[in-house]
């Protein structure tokens, strides 16, 4: 066995909490569409930025976890081992279930196919089965391949100036892959929206992330506390705008670049102020943000992922919903957040069961591997 020890960091772990938990409420929101009020609109239109956050949490994470690894083939082994075990021992139990359920709902008719091209996670490679057989485990196939090209990532991306090089050219090829599906329908449409390259930008951000953390953790605590503070204000007002002015955004932009790179100009701006706030919450875990529950859900939030949506289908489908909004005849807002918060009082304490009973021995497995 290698030498590597797992670094934790409070802030990182909340954030993982909430990344999965804005995914939730973005879920229950648009998936069977629940009556809300309008000025409600910006949660089906940002909380959805979730993804993103998890992708730039996870490249910084694996940055500060595999920092100078990968020096010999040992450490390449443990490194696939260790993320393979983290990955797929709850998410094939998840798969299995997720069988019945297919078979007693309406929701998707996924063949045996699907099944397997998934259960190999190489889905993402595929345009007719990059969604994934298991509701958005298209997340998972992104992750699947990040992790393969991780290694070989950290060993070119040494410095902030290639981090940030890297940064730069992640959305060169967002730029150029979003723009060739323009106009596409159907799955091929679908395939440009998912696959890795429309997302590598987030990965790109978290390990440019990582560079910046590593500058200002060198420094004094009080510089480190200070910059720490100031970071995670300009992430959260960011961000905030971002949500409040996002529309107009685009069109500033698209003004002053080309109408094809608005999007593309919003993006960088959501890395550059998600990415602040990961540093700022890493470097200043203030207890506002960061609490040992929060810390605990976030440990789990991967399970969170996993059973959030297979939640809010059956909860559908047996009616839970229905009664909030008919049978007890409550105004929309009320019958939206009882339905928010169900699915929430099943998921977390679900999540946090298969972690300790599935994730957390399925880890220590690794102890039982020899390298050579």
């Amino acid at each position: 066995m290698t030498g590597h020890v797992r670094k934790t960091f409070p802030g990182l772990e909340a954030t993982r909490f909430y990344a999965a938990s804005s995914i939730i409420i973005f879920h229950v929101t648009s998936m069977f569409k629940l009556a809300y009020p309008d000025y409600l609109n910006f949660i089906t239109q940002y909380f959805g930025m979730g993804v993103p956050l998890f992708f730039i949490v996870s490249a910084f994470g694996l940055s500060i976890g595999y920092e100078k690894s990968f020096n010999s083939r040992q450490e390449f082994s443990e490194f696939y081992l260790r993320r393979f075990l983290r990955i797929a021992q709850l998410f094939y139990i998840v798969m299995i279930l997720y069988i019945p359920f297919w078979y007693f709902t309406d929701f998707a008719h996924y063949g045996i196919q699907s099944f397997l091209v998934t259960a190999i996670f190489f889905h993402n490679l595929i345009p007719q089965h990059v969604v994934g057989y298991v509701w958005g485990s298209w997340t998972i196939g992104v992750e699947m391949l990040f992790y393969f090209f991780f290694p070989i990532l950290s060993l070119v991306v040494t410095s902030k100036v290639r981090a940030f090089i890297f940064f730069l050219f992640s959305f060169i090829i967002y730029y150029s892959w979003t723009n060739a599906f323009k106009g596409t329908e159907g799955a091929i449409k679908t395939f440009g929206h998912f696959f890795i390259l429309s997302h590598l930008h987030y990965f790109a951000a978290g390990v440019l992330s990582f560079h910046v953390w590593k500058m200002i953790a060198s420094t004094s605590d009080l510089k480190q506390r200070v910059t720490g503070i100031s970071l995670l204000i300009l992430g959260v007002t960011g961000i905030i705008l971002l949500m409040a002015f996002g529309v107009e955004y685009i069109y500033l932009i698209g003004r002053a670049f080309g109408w094809d790179f608005g999007h593309t100009g919003v993006h960088i701006t959501w890395a550059l102020a998600l990415g602040s706030f990961v540093i700022g919450i890493t470097l200043y875990p203030t207890p506002v943000l960061v609490g040992n529950l929060r810390v605990k859900w976030g440990k789990a939030s991967f399970g969170i992922y996993l059973w959030h949506m297979m939640v809010i289908g059956a909860l559908s489908k047996t009616g839970v919903f229905h009664f909030f909004y008919n049978i007890l005849s409550l105004p929309s807002l009320f019958g939206y957040i009882l339905s928010n918060i169900a699915v929430f009082l099943i998921v977390l304490p679900l999540s946090l069961l298969t972690f300790n009973i599935i994730e957390t021995p399925g880890m220590r497995l690794i102890k039982r591997f020899k390298f050579n």
